[in-house]
């Protein structure tokens, strides 16, 4: 993972009074922090978490569809008095909502957490643990272990508001973009490329040393061997 700021992932608009938690990167955010600059914004910091801020005072929850990258982001609106949160398509970063016994609701990337401040019914999904045992499987990208807290899914956003939480819907949808893409023919060859070699140009972005670890698959040769391209002396170490 790169990092594009060493400043922590949050941040407030003093004008509106909106602030933001993040969790994650935003991969294209150079391009669209340009956008926002030509529709008026200006920029106090050089990272993606004002980018987020600023593209939801511009664009609302439609932020979320011109993102490309990883997040669990939480941003507070008193205007509203409401908070959106929001996980990135394919659920890479984790974000965990529940409720405790005052009706207050919590959110964050571990599920033990939130049990620690009180979220939840307090007992445990028995059923999913047994699962875990006996299968192996822990990457169901919507439950958790502790009974009331529950996983964001992926490509979706959540509204809370002092009613609870009124919106609870996907944003993106891989099944709906598979059978729009899959009526056409595939990229040519060189199109594909091309795709891969912006995709990691983007994840190179950072303002300290990237590193690169190869497991030994074609996938990691693949994005190893475009990362040399960028980066033909490497530093061992």
């Amino acid at each position: 993972m790169a990092r594009v700021s060493q400043a922590q992932g949050a941040g407030s608009a003093r004008e509106s009074g909106i602030g933001v938690v993040y969790n994650g990167e935003i991969y294209n955010y150079v391009e669209l922090r340009a956008s926002l600059e030509q529709a008026g914004h200006r920029f106090s910091t050089t990272g993606d978490t004002e980018v987020v801020l600023r593209g939801y005072l511009e664009w609302g929850d439609d932020l979320f569809r011109r993102c490309n990258g990883m997040w669990a982001i939480a941003i507070h609106d008193p205007r509203r008095a409401e908070v959106l949160i929001s996980r990135d398509r394919f659920g890479e970063k984790p974000l965990f909502v529940g409720r405790d016994a005052r009706g207050v609701w919590w959110f964050g990337s571990e599920a033990r957490t939130l049990r620690l401040a009180g979220a939840g019914s307090g007992g445990y999904d028995h059923a999913r643990i047994l699962n875990f045992l006996a299968f192996g499987d822990a990457e169901d990208p919507t439950g958790s272990f502790f009974d009331g807290i529950v996983q964001l899914p992926p490509g979706y956003l959540g509204l809370v508001t002092e009613h609870g939480v009124t919106r609870w819907q996907a944003w993106w949808d891989l099944a709906e973009l598979g059978e729009r893409t899959w009526q056409t023919a595939p990229p040519p060859h060189d199109e594909q490329q091309s795709i891969l070699d912006d995709a990691v140009r983007l994840r190179l972005r950072s303002d300290v040393a990237v590193g690169s670890s190869l497991s030994g698959g074609v996938r990691a040769h693949t994005a190893g061997a475009r990362v040399h391209r960028e980066f033909p002396r490497p530093r061992s170490g």
